[in-house]
């Protein structure tokens, strides 16, 4: 049963449904009755009575006015009848175990204005479940106020509690329907009061199903549900868990289990504490689980949440917000994959566990992957956590009965899919069959076994291509990726057993002994494995499990299919390196350009072992699996939609099939036409549908697979371009990665021009979010123009749920056959350059991100929820658009005010605001100097500006307003609004000029930062070096950071400007020097040139501290001359930035001259020469060619030596570091 209809039927039945059609009196009017409960709605009733909002039903009015109509001037009820025959007003609901009428008095009386006459006057008296509810019908003439008698003293005997809540129905069904009457004076002479009121408590209570669970639940299952507290739930539960309540998803859509009552007069929600939190599993996502709570007085006083399950345990949260304060709901009803409306039950095990009421903590979830609770296994105890490596290993895998894939693992490791050790197979075991599979556990540091260790089997694995029908346990899947536990024992073994239920003929071929050999046939898979943590932390087997047909069944013939009139000579022939362990021997692979938006018709020859295939039929594979296809096609009014669709067709006499491709994409969606288009189809749209005609045994039938690659026409008109961008979300509200996102990576995917934003809303919130749409050459589009959206786009990762234009986006990852899907799409038109979409969010705040501070900030390492939205406009056009994820963010906190860094201000003066929370990402921070209204004088409010607030939200600079004013200052943002406590005196003087000051002159790069400090230099609107205005920051009301800017020069002096003049630094700013090139050597006397830049010397020293004069110094060329004395070794250069050195440099020495010697005639041995001049020291010397050996005490002028025995007559040659000279004459040599 749907529980909304329950909900129709029980208030429909409260009203139709009648145990005493009972007859009152009718008579003139009186004055009203002293009675213990009388309602008069006057301020001093004490009945209890209300009128309006849930008061009224069936469209019903009701509220509280003056009479203006006979003698009764006081305060009435008045009701505006509603549409319904049964419209209604509940007016007085009193406590459980009151009675309104009793054996004291049957007897009721009211006051009842009517203009028209009124057949029935009906009042209903009612209680609790179970208890009788009485109704009297009384008329009204229609001449005014009357008073009208109600005697219930028929029917059933009286109960306590039975008449506690009372309703009027004037003019009920089948009876004249006035539209509006008033009442008052409802006079109850046999109300009664039980003895004892018990007042309402709101208890904290935890439901963990543990033995010192003290909640007191117990289970009322209904509908066919089955609950039962177990010891074995899956891994991922509640920290330290060891008990759970099983739910068995089964019986009538509505089924469910009533699993707790808090006893009277306790509520299980209250105003501070409306969530309940629970930790629950759910075998698959997209299911609807309802937590249902209700008053056990009064069943149809109840309220519904409802969740959206993800795979695997969540700690969910269920909202009653908006619940009857007026309502005891002290009964909670969990019902797990509610499916009215939709679906059917699929019989699978769910488990709930720490169920919290009213504040209580729950445990958390267990992110160690072993889970809470003892996993069924018989390693003893509860399992054992393992975070390391494992190693799983499938028992009896061998060359025998396996085939090994190997070449598979090795590409899915190299692709960071899975961790090394990674083994693949296809093992092949007959359909229908059970299979028991034992894996062998080890720590892949030792090898030693892991006993006692949670492990997770994975049966039909995500992206496998799984579609054979099994099931292990309770767990089935026909395709979809299901995960069960199971624990090792003490060897480090698991046994997991996998039924299938699929039939022969959809199995593959027979294999006969050959079960160490790759399957035949077709594909009927179950992929499975098995781990302890996941697939990139453990080294696991990979097991492909092909069902395979009896001995005896029915052969299969090899069919054949190649496509007609498409060969080497019209079409590009493509490599089919790869796909062998995928199809039959004997595979091809064209593709062949077509026209955008044509029709292209296309055959194909069918046989089978040879022969005519004829008048069978064949499946057509449109848009096949993994192909990657993109194109908008449909055959025979099928249309592609992003995954594969088979269409049957049949094969003529000769085994021919003939289809038609309608392509319905336009001129803008393809790539360019090109000469060889037929030829090699190619570009980088890539515009395609992939085609292949197949028998019965699918991708193992002898395949010809055609891709039509569509291209523009040659004489197509070219395709409007349009930019669409964002209208009101910018980089000022929002954060912009374009050279985030878009330069690193995206930006080679999508055209130039693509921005790439990120923007902020609340949770819950509703939103418009708005485009403009233009021509690149600025015009707006035409009205009408459609613009399509994808919401949550493929392979976005995008999380959130989100309603947009009607849209539900639901937040949950989308697979297709082709791969990931959009999660949804709509479309809007434009009107006068602009679409505009009426976005809501639909997610809880807790679940949001949380709130950074700042509009602008990268939301990537904040695990953001979000939504990612991308454009295309239709029709004839290519889209440059601005790509936005739309995050969903919790509400920052509200913002504190610590201190202010000072009492007073003048125009413009930075002032710091010190406290926490002063950034929002939803909205902006505004500030106000508030001065609170006096008996004399009206409250002022002052607009402060903010100069800028630190990331950490904890301090923010603003400048003082221009106005004499003493008051606080007001800081606001969606998250709150704070006064702060510290009086503050502004003034419209003039501010100070800011001060600059840091110690010594500083030696800064461009580009590079340099902070300055100084008071009031936050207040600046300009800070240049030199002449060249610079970028700077505000860290304070006295610092700021500023960016040494593009075209400062070396030296330059720092000017900051404000309102109140500008400051320029006696200190300045050097680049540091560079040098390029240096002169490497000369001789005293001689230019030394170096160059490079900010090279305005100071001061030149040569080794020996010796130092030069500039000659030239203009910052990238420096010469000077080597001074007398210098030595060799690097050159010190000194400029306002510091010191440089160049290269060591060489001083040459002067070079020798030899003036004179004597005697010019000399004997071999004997004769002792003597030789003058100049720079002599240090020399070599030669007669002729000879060497001669210098006596002692040559100087820098002179030396002696004596004739060496070899020479011969010849000029004397001496050499040093300057230099060779030689005498003029020669010495003549005697013997």
């Amino acid at each position: 049963m749907n529980l909304k209809k329950s909900r129709l039927l029980s208030l429909a039945t409260s009203i139709l449904v009648m145990s005493a059609s009972l007859v009152g009196i009718s008579a003139g009017a009186a004055n009203a009755v002293s009675a213990p409960v009388t309602v008069t709605f006057e301020a001093n009733d004490t009945s209890g009575a209300a009128l309006g909002g849930s008061a009224d039903f069936g469209g019903n009015v009701s509220s509280v006015i003056t009479s203006t109509v006979g003698a009764n001037t006081s305060q009435v009820g008045k009701i505006v009848n509603g549409a319904e025959c049964w419209s209604g007003t509940t007016f007085l609901i009193k406590s459980d175990g009151d009675q309104l009428v009793s054996d004291v008095s049957k007897v009721v009386t009211l006051d009842l204005y009517s203009a028209v006459p009124v057949a029935d006057v009906m009042l209903k008296l009612e209680g609790g479940p179970g208890q009788p509810a009485r109704e009297v019908k009384v008329s009204h003439t229609g001449t005014g106020w009357e008073t009208l008698t109600y005697d219930f003293a028929t029917g059933p005997a009286f109960a306590p509690g039975s008449y506690i809540k009372a309703s009027l129905f004037v003019g009920f069904c089948g009876a004249a329907h006035p539209a509006e009457v008033l009442f008052d004076n409802i006079s109850f002479p046999g109300a009664t009061k039980p003895d004892v009121v018990i007042p309402r408590t709101t208890p904290s209570v935890l439901v963990n199903f543990e033995t010192t669970d003290s909640s007191g639940y117990s289970f009322v299952n209904f509908g066919g549900a089955s609950a039962a507290v177990v010891s074995d739930a899956p891994a991922g539960g509640s920290v330290a868990s060891v008990s759970a309540v099983k739910l068995v998803d089964q019986g009538e859509c509505w089924a469910g289990t009533t699993f707790l009552n808090a006893g009277v007069k306790a509520s299980l929600v209250s105003a501070a504490n409306p969530i309940v939190k629970a930790n629950i599993y759910s075998p698959s996502a997209g299911k609807t689980i309802k937590l249902k709570l209700e008053s056990a007085v009064n069943g149809g006083d109840n309220k519904e949440v409802d969740v959206t399950s993800v795979a695997g345990w969540k700690t969910y949260s269920f909202d009653f917000t908006g619940f009857n304060a007026a309502v005891d709901y002290n009964v909670a009803s969990l019902f797990v994959n509610f499916t009215c409306g939709g679906g059917a039950k699929a019989g699978a095990n769910w488990y709930a566990d720490d169920v919290a009421f009213n504040g209580a903590t729950g445990a958390a979830l267990d992110t160690s992957g072993n889970g809470g609770g003892n996993g069924g296994g018989n390693g003893g105890g509860d399992p054992v956590p393992f975070t390391g490596n494992a190693v799983i290993r499938l028992a009896g895998v061998d060359a025998t009965n396996t085939y090994n894939r190997q070449a598979d693992a090795d590409f899915f490791v190299g692709q960071g899919w899975y961790r090394g050790g990674l083994r693949t197979y296809t093992k092949q075991v007959p359909v229908g069959s059970t299979q028991q599979l034992t894996f062998v556990v080890s720590n892949a540091a030792d090898g030693a076994p892991l006993a006692n260790t949670t492990v997770k089997f994975v049966i039909n694995k995500d992206y496998s291509g799984s579609i054979a029908k099994v099931s292990s346990g309770a767990a089935s899947s026909t395709g979809a990726q299901v995960i069960v536990t199971g624990v090792t024992n003490a060897s480090g073994q698991v046994t997991f057993s996998i039924a299938n239920t699929d039939v022969a003929a959809d199995a593959a071929d027979n294999p006969g002994t050959n079960l160490s050999g790759n399957y035949a046939g077709k594909k009927l898979l179950s992929q499975v494995t098995a781990w302890v943590t996941n697939q990139n932390t453990d080294s696991i087997d990979l097991v492909d499990l092909i069902y395979f047909k009896p001995a005896d069944a029915v052969v299969v013939p090899q069919i054949t299919t190649r496509v007609t009139g498409i060969d080497a000579t019209n079409a590009a022939v493509g490599s089919t390196e790869g796909w062998a362990q995928y199809y039959a021997a004997g595979l091809r692979f064209f593709e062949r350009g077509v026209t955008v938006g044509t029709n292209t018709t296309v055959s194909y020859t069918v046989t089978a072992d040879g022969a005519p295939y004829a008048n069978k039929t064949v499946h057509l594979l449109l848009g096949k699996a993994y192909s990657g296809s993109n194109a908008q096609v449909s055959v025979n009014g099928v249309a592609y939609t992003g995954q594969e669709k088979s269409i049957d067709l049949v094969t003529d006499a000769n085994g021919v099939v003939t289809f038609t491709v309608v392509n319905t994409n336009v001129t803008a969606d393809a790539d360019p036409f090109q000469a060889n288009n037929l030829l090699h189809p190619a570009g980088g749209k890539h515009l395609f549908v992939q085609l292949a005609l197949v028998g019965e045994k699918g991708n193992q039938d002898v395949l010809d697979i055609l891709d039509l690659n569509y291209y523009q026409d040659e004489y197509a008109t070219p395709p409007v371009n349009y930019n669409v961008r964002l209208a009101d979300w910018n980089a000022s509200n929002s954060f912009d990665g374009t050279h985030v996102w878009g330069d690193g990576g995206l930006g080679s995917w999508f055209p130039a021009g693509t921005g790439y934003f990120a923007h902020y809303v609340a949770a819950g919130s509703t939103f418009n979010l708005k485009y403009s749409v233009k021509t690149a050459a600025g015009v707006n589009a035409p009205n009408g123009t459609v613009v399509n959206l994808r919401l949550g786009t493929a392979w976005s990762s995008s999380n959130a749920k989100f309603t947009v234009n009607g849209v539900e986006v639901d937040g949950l990852t989308k697979w297709g056959s082709n791969g990931q899907l959009d999660q949804a799409t709509t479309t809007a038109t434009v009107q006068n350059g602009f679409i505009t979409l009426s976005v809501k969010s639909n997610d809880l705040e807790e679940d949001a991100t949380p709130n950074p501070g700042s509009a602008t900030a990268n939301p990537d390492p904040l695990n953001p929820l979000f939504m990612q939205i991308q454009l295309k406009v239709a029709g004839n056009a290519n889209t440059t658009q601005d790509w936005i994820n739309i995050v969903v963010t919790q509400k920052a906190a509200a913002p504190t005010i610590s201190s202010v860094s000072a009492t007073s201000g003048k125009n413009g003066q930075a002032i710091d605001i010190v406290g926490t929370n002063f950034g929002d990402a939803l909205s902006a921070t505004t500030v106000s100097l508030f001065t609170p209204a006096t008996s004399k004088t009206a409250a002022v409010t002052t607009p402060v500006r903010v100069i800028a607030v630190s990331a950490d939200g904890t301090r923010m600079t603003v400048a003082s307003p221009n106005k004499a004013q003493k008051g606080n200052f007001k800081v606001s943002h969606a998250g709150g609004t704070v006064t702060g406590t510290s009086v503050f005196s502004a003034s419209t003087s003039a501010t100070s000029k800011p001060a600059i000051t840091f110690a010594d002159s500083v030696v800064k790069e461009i580009g590079q930062t340099l902070t300055l400090s100084g008071a009031n230099i936050a207040s600046s609107t300009s800070i240049k070096f030199g002449t060249v205005e610079a970028a700077f920051t505000v860290v304070n009301a006295s610092t700021v950071s500023v960016i040494v800017p593009v075209g400062a020069v070396s030296g330059s002096k720092i000017s900051a400007t404000n309102a109140g003049g500008t400051t320029t630094t006696t200190k300045v700013v050097f680049q540091a020097a560079v040098i390029t090139t240096a002169t490497a050597n000369g001789r005293v006397g001689n230019t030394v040139t170096v160059t490079g830049k900010n090279l305005v010397a100071t001061a030149i020293s040569f080794a020996g501290n010796k130092t030069a004069k500039a000659v030239v110094n203009n910052g990238t060329t420096l010469t000077f001359v080597v001074p007398a004395g210098a030595l060799t070794g690097p050159i010190k250069i000194t400029t306002g930035a510091g010191e440089i050195y160049t290269s060591s440099f060489t001083v040459v020495p002067p070079a020798p001259t030899v003036a004179s010697f004597t005697p010019a005639t000399g004997k071999k041995g004997v004769a002792v020469v003597t030789v003058k001049g100049t720079n002599l020291l240090g020399a070599t010397v030669t007669v002729g060619s000879v060497a001669v050996t210098l006596s002692a005490g040559a100087t820098a002028t002179s030396f002696k030596f004596v004739i060496p025995a070899g020479a011969s007559t010849g000029k004397i040659n001496v050499t040093t570091a300057g230099g060779t000279a030689s005498s003029t004459a020669n010495l003549t040599v005697t013997n």
